[in-house]
């Protein structure tokens, strides 16, 4: 039939023994009740027979730590059950405090956190399992010592005591409780009426004076009342120094003097000198002293005697090392020397250079509290400040600890152009990342750039420019938004395409189709004119031949371009009907047949039954062929067996391949079902298994650990199937 259509075609009997037609709208039904099964986006291509437009694009939102997961209904179709399936795997698990409120959800790809308190520090550390290990610590040395938990000393009382804010019972650290305890004691009344308050470990000692003798008894408190010490001095009269006579006690006393070397005499040795006596004494003793210079950084007194300085005595003033003394009559005046070497040395400020010339230069070292930053591994408490009269200084002659690595380049980007070795600092080794950058280390650090298309290979470093070039129609933009992002757009603009001779497009008037001219290869651009002239200049030929028939008119074939008119007249007993694009060509006479034959005497016959339907058959009445039928587009054409079994062969194969793909996930999933758990606090578990399902197959491999106290499990396992696609799950629970 020349690939024409047939039209009309009633819905034929769909059976497994039927060999009716079916028409365009029965198959059309069959794409349709397909694309309901997808759901979705999909659609039945009336063209070509396919079901295309199914996707289902990947939903990573969760739900919200407040919402509910909800069973939904039963899914209809494949989108739906897809879509259930995403949001079952989106909504995660939920993470709760210690009263059971919920606190968040965590999704699948979603991270957990574990940060330390005050008191407890946690550790996450990955293990050579492919996994992590997480372990909880009390840190008893950095217990927090809050204004509201402190434990002291009471400096009226002598006892231990605490603030127990709220009735919180805080924390105290070990050296808060030493230091409490080493501050508590008891008090003595002095004779002037004050307290002494006496530590723990401190020892107190009532000793005989000159002429008296103590004695000390303790009276044990009742009923956990405090003991009682009561100190009494007698006096003792064993020498004629004091008199004890019945008008009272009299001291005997004699008279001194002080001698030309400065010690002082008295006149009796065995008796007592009255106060305004040795106050006269003593005023007028005296001593010498000289000065003297010892290299030696100090004197070790250990092991030796002390040495008491009698009047008469000379005492000499040593300058030790990196010291001067200076005497004014009695004044001694001690100064640090203009040049110093020490071991180590304290100061608050440290000033370098000329303090004695205003306008010589200075630098002053101070420290100062640290300024936070994350960068810092072990963020430090203190800082070195380096200004000179409170401003910024220099730093000079500092070396660098980064290696550099060297960097093949070719910044010519030609094969023949020899290539150039450069560096850049290694920072990925490191050997003391807490040291100093130095400028040559910010100039040798920075990147390396390549292309593909001419080998072009280069160092950037710091502020060096790199440009992009746009060419011919590729047009190169930047912009920095108001974020400090700096944005490059690369355009192409195809109306503006250099319409090189290498690449023309055009038509060609020997067979009326588009060419073009593929030089070596290179599949180069045309420009929209080219595009557009050749194809304006195609087209098709236009004939008329006798086929039985009778030719009447031009015989010469003829061009017919696009936006050309044909005009498709109607000869003698012939009707033209247009419908759209749709042309129908008919006998004028309209005849009716019972049964018109084809192809001679032993040709097909074509008539009607009693219904009114059309009945095709052979010669001797049995069912018959239609052949070169051509595809049908409307919903009322026939359809050929082609585009039948194209579109029953093109949902089977979609069909098997989904099955598979579904049944091997579900292979997957039952191998995951199937890995052994830890269950024994403190170990871990590397565990295998396979799974199956409806003839497909599938491993996986999984990793669990649970906390030292069982309290917590992490587990994870990926899973591969026949089907050559991967998943994977990861989880972690805490139990109590």
């Amino acid at each position: 039939m020349n690939g024409d259509k047939i039209t009309g075609v009633a819905n034929g009997t769909i059976s497994d023994n039927s060999s009716d037609a079916v028409n365009g709208s029965q198959l059309y039904s069959l794409g349709d009740s397909i694309t309901n099964i997808f759901g979705g986006n999909t659609t039945f291509n009336t063209t070509t027979g396919k079901v295309e437009g199914f996707e289902r694009v990947l939903n990573t939102t969760g739900l919200a730590p407040s919402e509910n997961y909800t069973i939904p209904a039963a899914a209809t179709n494949i989108t739906e059950a897809f879509e259930q399936l995403n949001n079952y795997v989106n909504a995660g698990w939920k993470l709760g405090n210690a009263s059971g409120a919920v606190v968040e959800r965590i999704s699948p790809d979603e991270q957990v956190n574990f940060v330390d308190s005050n008191t407890i520090t946690s550790t996450v550390v990955a293990n050579d399992k492919g996994g992590a290990n997480i372990s909880f610590n009390v840190n008893a040395t950095a217990v927090a010592n809050n204004a509201a938990g402190n434990v002291s000393a009471n400096s009226t009382t002598g006892k231990a005591e605490f603030d127990n804010h709220n009735n919180t019972k805080p924390l105290a650290t070990v050296e808060d409780v030493a230091k409490t305890v080493n501050n508590t004691g008891w008090f003595m009344n002095t004779t002037t009426g004050e307290k002494a308050l006496v530590n723990p470990g401190d020892t107190v000692n009532y000793v005989d004076g000159n002429g008296t003798k103590a004695n000390v008894t303790v009276t044990k408190g009742a009923n956990g009342q405090p003991d009682t010490f009561n100190v009494t001095y007698d006096i003792k009269s064993a020498d004629n120094t004091i008199a004890v006579t019945p008008e009272g006690v009299k001291v005997n006393t004699t008279t001194g003097s002080v001698n030309d070397n400065g010690t002082v005499k008295v006149a009796q040795p065995d008796l007592l000198l009255n106060a305004s006596e040795v106050a006269n004494l003593v005023n007028n003793s005296s001593f010498n002293a000289t000065i003297g210079r010892d290299d030696t950084d100090f004197v070790d007194q250990a092991g030796k005697d002390n040495y008491k300085v009698k009047a008469g005595d000379t005492i000499t003033f040593n300058a030790g090392k990196n010291l001067r003394v200076k005497q004014e009559n009695g004044t001694f005046t001690y100064a640090l020397d203009n040049n110093i070497t020490v071991n180590h040395a304290n100061a608050t400020t440290l000033t370098v250079g000329n303090v004695s010339n205003p306008t010589a230069p200075k630098v002053d070292f101070n420290a100062e509290q640290a300024k936070p930053a994350t960068n810092n591994q072990e963020a430090p408490k203190n800082a070195l400040n380096i200004t000179t009269d409170g401003k910024p200084t220099q730093i000079t002659g500092v070396g660098s600890t980064l290696n550099t690595t060297n960097v093949v380049t070719n910044p010519d980007g030609n094969a023949s152009t020899p290539v150039e070795n450069k560096t850049l600092v290694d920072l990925t080794n490191a050997t003391t990342p807490d040291s100093a950058a130095t400028v040559r280390d910010l100039q040798n650090m920075g990147w390396v750039i390549e292309t593909s298309g001419n080998g072009y290979v280069d160092t950037v470093k710091n502020a060096n420019h790199v440009k992009f070039s746009g060419d011919g129609a590729v047009t190169v933009t930047g912009s920095t938004d108001a974020n400090g992002t700096r944005n490059i757009t690369v355009k192409v603009n195809a109306t503006q395409m250099a319409n090189n001779a290498a690449g023309n497009v055009y038509a060609n008037t020997t067979t009326g189709k588009v060419e073009f001219n593929n030089a070596n290869g290179s599949k180069p651009l045309a420009t929209v004119e080219d595009v557009a002239s050749a194809i304006n200049g195609s087209g098709w030929e236009l004939n008329s031949a006798s086929v039985g028939g009778e030719v009447i008119g031009d015989t010469a074939p003829t061009r017919v371009n696009p936006g050309s008119k044909v005009n498709i007249n109607a000869g003698k007993n012939v009707v033209i009907t247009r419908s759209g694009k749709d042309i129908t060509i008919a006998t004028s006479a309209k005849p009716v047949f019972e049964n018109v034959q084809v192809g001679g005497d032993k040709g097909p016959i074509v008539g009607g039954d009693a219904n009114g339907d059309v009945k095709v058959s052979k010669a001797d009445g049995s069912p018959t062929k239609v052949t070169n039928v051509a595809a049908g587009t409307a919903s009322t054409d026939a359809v050929n067996v082609g585009q039948l079994k194209g579109t029953v062969g093109n949902i089977n194969n979609r069909m098997n391949k989904m099955n598979k793909d579904l049944r091997g996930g579900i292979a997957g999933a039952n191998a995951a079902a199937g890995l052994p758990q830890v269950y024994i606090p403190g170990k871990s578990m590397v565990a295998a298994s396979a799974g199956t399902f409806k003839g497909q197959s599938a491993v996986a491999v999984g990793y669990s650990r649970a906390s030292d106290n069982g309290k917590l499990i992490l587990k994870l396992q990926g899973n591969a199937n026949t089907r050559g696609d991967l998943g994977g799950s990861v989880g972690v629970g805490y139990q109590w």
